[in-house]
């Protein structure tokens, strides 16, 4: 997709955690690696737990499923 997407991630009132996605020139609505990328690495310190959680993101309430080697991330069809 030749893009370069950075996460900022914060608390959420709606979610578990609520993402924000850009680019060098813009926000976007979701990007998937950075999201499994951020849960893999938290999961690896100890900062989660294997558990369901959820994201607050432009593109919605997405949830996610961490497990103890894997992370998986629900989408909506495009």
């Amino acid at each position: 997709m030749v893009f370069s997407e950075s996460a900022f991630i914060s608390g959420s009132d709606q979610a578990d955690f609520k993402f924000e996605y850009y680019t060098p020139t813009s926000e976007v609505d979701l990007c998937a690696h950075a999201t499994i990328a951020y849960f893999t690495l938290m999961r690896e310190l100890g900062k989660v737990v294997p558990n369901r959680y959820t994201i607050e993101t432009k593109a919605g309430i997405i949830p996610i499923e961490v497990q103890a080697k894997r992370t998986f991330m629900k989408q909506q069809p495009s």
